[in-house]
């Protein structure tokens, strides 16, 4: 026998409805500055399913805040401030919000001076390998912090440095030699209460080769008289001490001077004898980075001594009468103005005719040796300086040599008397003495002799006086 098919219909249980929503504790009272956590939990007419999303909300933020507003369960932390709040929680369930009872929250005044919060400073911090850097804690308080706050550092893991004793307001960090970085924060702790600071990020940096930064030169000037000597000395800086290896070149912009070498970090400048400013300059080249500086110098070469002028020359004898081959020295001086006259000063001599020789060469002496013809000649002696000459000249007569017998004692001799008298008695004894030289010229003539030099003077004299007056 077969029987008709059936029909089944399966229905799905609609689950149970969301009936309340529950927060455990239901209430609270927290000192300010401290936490409580609360928990919520769906109510259902049966089983409640899961998937339940969850919503908080706190009346006042003034006077705390929650670490959340979702999930089942919050953290509520006081703030410093007294007073009473409220924290609720909407809870969705399969298209269903409910929301719990106001849970009251009741916080108490702060007792003084509690620890609200600690940082660290600096907030971040970048050191070189192998260095040591100091962090510092710094406590918040509702007033001012009292002493007995408690602090315990805490290094990361990444090994890039280590830290000294841990406990205390500051703390140093020592890096280590590889760059690298790493974590630092604090806990500070009073009364029961721990705060904790945020993580301070920590770089440690390689450190750069030493660069070439500065070049000075020591002294910085110089004042100098002609021919002195002064050293000066090239100063380098890199920031950090500088390697070795610098390379040094030295110049001068002119030629009032000169150096002892153009090389090294030092040189000793001479100056020259001239006046007039000049710079002296050097390059300095350490690892592909050159520098370079400069400094003045003045060179104040003394005064130039004044140039002695020819004023004037003088010849001495400046007449003389001498026989044929006798010799006779002459000297000049010559007489400067503004400084002496130099020692090299040239002296030419030279006659007015042929009666003789001079031996002199340019000296200041000259001797002159009278020839065998007698006449009247002219020296004369020429001094030349700069654009001034000037000429000295002395007159020279030159008599016959004597010959033996016509001098010395005898009835040759010439023989004066000398009237003093007055009128005509002087004249006429002088008119007897011309006439008795003339007679004796005479007689020396006829017996072939030559009158002396005396006879010659005196007859000469004679010759130029006036006309003897007439008696009476």
């Amino acid at each position: 026998v077969t029987s008709a098919p059936s029909h089944i219909t399966i229905s799905a249980v609609p689950p149970p409805p969301l009936t309340g929503v529950l927060v455990n504790p239901v209430s609270a009272t927290v000192a300010a500055g401290h936490q409580v956590s609360f928990t919520a939990a769906p109510v259902c007419t049966g089983t409640c399913t899961l998937g339940a999303v969850y919503h908080w909300s706190l009346a006042n933020h003034t006077l705390g805040s929650l670490n959340s507003s979702i999930g089942s369960s919050v953290t509520f932390t006081a703030g410093n401030l007294g007073g009473n709040t409220s924290l609720q929680v909407n809870v969705t369930l399969n298209g269903q919000t409910k929301s719990s009872a106001l849970v009251p929250l009741t916080i108490t005044a702060p007792p003084p001076n509690l620890l609200t919060a600690v940082s660290v400073s600096p907030p971040s911090a970048s050191v070189p390998v192998s260095t040591s850097f100091n962090f510092t804690a710094v406590p918040s308080c509702t007033g001012t912090c009292p002493t007995n706050i408690t602090y315990l550092w805490v290094l990361g893991s990444y090994g890039a440095g280590t830290i000294g004793v841990a406990t205390g307001p500051r703390v140093m960090f020592t890096a280590g030699a590889v760059a690298g970085t790493d974590t630092i924060y604090v806990n500070a702790s009073m009364n029961g209460l721990t705060r904790t600071s945020s993580v301070v990020p920590i770089t440690v940096t390689s450190i750069p080769p030493p660069t070439l930064e500065e070049v000075s030169i020591t002294p910085g000037n110089a004042t100098l008289p002609a021919g002195s000597t002064q050293a000066f000395t090239a100063q380098i800086s890199c920031g950090v001490k500088c390697p070795a290896g610098a390379i040094y070149s030295w110049s001068l912009s002119n030629w009032l001077g000169v150096l002892d070498t153009y090389s090294g970090p030092s040189v000793n400048f001479t100056a020259g004898g001239l006046s007039g400013n000049i710079s002296l300059f050097v390059n300095v080249s350490l690892n592909g980075v050159v520098k370079g500086a400069s400094v003045p110098i003045q060179v104040h070469a003394p005064p130039s001594p004044p140039l002695p002028i020819l004023v004037s020359l003088t010849l001495n004898p400046t007449n003389v009468t001498m026989h044929s081959g006798q010799s006779q020295t002459f000297s000049a001086m010559a007489t400067c103005s503004g400084a002496p006259c130099p020692a090299n000063l040239s002296y030419l001599w030279r006659l007015s005719a042929n009666a003789g020789a001079i031996t002199s060469g340019t000296s200041n002496q000259a001797t002159f040796t009278a020839g065998s013809q007698s006449t009247t000649v002219l020296l004369t002696v020429t001094v030349v300086l700069g654009a001034k000459v000037l000429n000295a000249t002395a007159g020279i007569t030159i008599l016959p040599s004597q010959k033996p017998g016509t001098s010395g004692s005898g009835s040759g001799d010439l023989t004066l008397y000398i009237l003093l008298g007055a009128g005509g008695a002087a004249a006429a004894a002088l008119a007897l003495v011309a006439i008795s030289l003339r007679r004796r010229r005479r007689a020396a003539e006829t017996a072939g002799a030559s009158p002396t030099p005396e006879q010659d003077v005196w007859e000469r004299h004679f010759e130029r006086q006036p006309p003897m007056p007439p008696p009476g």
